[in-house]
């Protein structure tokens, strides 16, 4: 199958230079390359059409995903983009064959589809990447896209909020992210608790600092590494200087995503209470490490709850209930190790790129079956 994904995508050099590439790329470094990369050693062909060709190549192969780029804008709405995929479409089919699926892993790229009838007529897929509140103009568009589209979504929210649309249930797949096993895997373990993300009002990092700041004297051997950056960062570090933790509290910065393993594979369990967000990918691959994980339940998969403490995310900015989730796990290295090993089998089970791959295949298979019959 040939399959052509609407992305946003860094180029080779910021990828190989640039350690912020994954926390502003998370979406392309964390998911679309891993689940790509899976597709290819299966035997299918890949490629993703992105803008930026006026700072970066207008063609390049990353990873074996062919990249293509346009140099129109993305703004208003992404249509520009959606557009000029139009005049594209010759000259990307001309050196790569005949595109079988066209995949967007983010709605608004997708926009162009629902409003203009001379798209490039393809078999279209969306993938949802999130519980997201959509403007009057998104959801009206969204409506439009609701019968020509098939759609991933990685949460049952998600899912609720296409089907306001007016998306049929045979047009909606639940499909999880995927984490490389083989890549997140235990490691030794050393005092220390770990949180990695963007430091982003609604990752509840504070909170984060709070709880430690009321545990740390009974846990002295433990410190807690804070890996990433953002916005919230200089108000961070200067919260924890104001407590007195500077010594206990260690900011990493960005780290290169094949390093993250590290983190989260020596660590005795992660912290993620966050007060909105998309399931975790964070989570998935502590637990991949046989690291326990401590967070709110906010779009958490039945099969996940019960491998680490998971509480009310609208109780996410209580410090005191999180400082007591952490004394419970520390003080218990059976319960640390229970968790760790079922939530690294669940992963294996059902969060694998194979298991993912082999789902977005079936998506495919059914998307353009409804196509044909057309």
């Amino acid at each position: 199958m040939n399959i052509l994904r609407l992305t946003a995508f860094p180029s080779n050099d910021e990828i190989k230079k640039n350690p912020e590439t994954v926390i502003n790329h998370n979406l392309i470094m964390t998911h679309i390359i891993p689940l790509s990369k899976e597709l290819i050693k299966k035997g299918h062909k890949v490629s993703a059409y992105c803008s930026g060709a006026f700072r970066m190549p207008s063609f390049e192969v990353i990873e074996g995903i062919k990249i293509f780029r346009t140099r129109l804008f993305q703004k208003p709405y992404f249509l520009p983009y959606g557009l000029s995929l139009i005049f594209d479409m010759k000259k990307i089919e001309k050196k790569i064959g005949e595109i079988d699926i066209i995949h967007s892993h983010n709605h608004s790229y997708a926009y162009a589809f629902a409003l203009f009838p001379f798209m490039p007529k393809k078999p279209l897929v969306v993938t949802i990447h999130g519980s997201f509140k959509f403007d009057f103009i998104e959801s009206f568009i969204l409506k439009r896209l609701a019968k020509k589209a098939f759609f991933i979504v990685i949460n049952e929210p998600s899912r609720k909020i296409m089907k306001s649309f007016g998306v049929n249930d045979e047009r909606i797949f639940f499909i999880p992210t995927g984490v490389d096993t083989s890549q997140f895997r235990p490691l030794k373990k050393e005092k220390k608790i770990i949180f990695s993300g963007r430091f982003v009002w609604w990752k509840n990092i504070e909170t984060i600092i709070r709880a430690f700041s009321l545990i740390e004297k009974d846990f002295p051997d433990y410190k807690l590494v804070l890996a990433g950056s953002g916005e919230e960062e200089s108000k961070l570090r200067a919260m924890t200087k104001k407590l007195g933790l500077e010594k206990k509290i260690e900011f990493t910065g960005p780290v290169p995503y094949d390093e993250v393993n590290k983190l989260f594979g020596s660590a005795q369990l992660s912290i993620a209470p966050h007060i909105y967000d998309s399931f975790g990918k964070t989570i998935l691959e502590s637990l991949s490490c046989e690291t326990p994980v401590i967070a709110t339940n906010h779009d958490i998969p039945a099969d996940i709850s019960d491998c680490g403490i998971f509480y009310d995310y609208k109780k996410a900015k209580d410090s005191k209930l999180l400082a007591e989730k952490i004394s419970i796990l520390l003080s218990d290295k059976f319960l640390q190790e229970k968790l760790g090993k079922k939530g690294r089998k669940i992963i294996q089970k059902n969060y694998s790129w194979e298991k993912a791959s082999e789902r977005n295949l079936n998506v495919y298979r059914q998307a353009k079956q409804d196509f044909d019959r057309q």
